[in-house]
């Protein structure tokens, strides 16, 4: 059995491996302004999942305005509302971002929308800046999920400076709301906080 084990390995590690498939190729930038649109409208009524980063990136920053317009609007759709944050998350810029920290400091928005500015100040915001804006969100939103969003977006930008307070926010919370705020401690945990 040995003899055959020692022939059979070798035999393995030689075998030619099945070839790797190519990466997708990037997406190409809208060829005019209706191409961009109509982009826009797809990736915002995607029902399950979303565009990658790539795809949002490839509007380029015209399109920034058309996002923010969606995200601000009231009577849009939630989701629609959303997908235009997490849009915006990745083409940054000014107007993304003060759309983003608007978006966290209404307590009143939809929690898609609001969940989705929290995540995209985490890709928009530098840590100190992340902090300021979220904090009082972790610490004061009357909405627990709101809470457990803020803590996992601070625990995963800056775990330093960030598990302490998530931390003490999960001791503040009722015995029954405090494993919301497990995804973010064990970001912590993984962090070494």
């Amino acid at each position: 059995m040995t003899t055959a084990l020692a022939l059979l390995i070798p035999a393995l590690l030689g075998a030619p491996r099945p070839p790797r498939a190519a990466p997708p190729p990037l997406p190409l930038p809208p060829a005019s302004a209706a191409e961009r649109e109509a982009r826009l409208d797809a990736y915002l009524g995607f029902l399950h999942g979303a565009p990658p980063a790539e795809a949002w990136r490839a509007l380029g920053p015209e399109a920034v305005p058309s996002l923010a317009r969606v995200a601000r609007r009231a009577g849009e759709a939630p989701s629609r509302r959303a997908a235009a944050v997490r849009g915006l998350s990745f083409l940054g810029g000014a107007e993304a971002r003060a759309v983003a920290l608007a978006l966290c400091a209404d307590a009143a928005q939809p929690f898609s929308v609001r969940a989705a500015a929290l995540e995209a100040a985490g890709r928009l915001l530098a840590p100190a800046e992340l902090s300021a804006a979220l904090r009082p969100v972790l610490a004061g939103a009357p909405r627990l999920a709101d809470r457990a969003v803020a803590a996992e977006v601070l625990a995963a930008r800056d775990p330093v400076a960030a598990c302490g307070a998530v931390r003490a926010q999960q001791g503040r919370e009722a015995e029954a709301d405090r494993p919301a705020f497990g995804r973010a401690l064990s970001r912590c945990a993984a962090g070494g906080r």
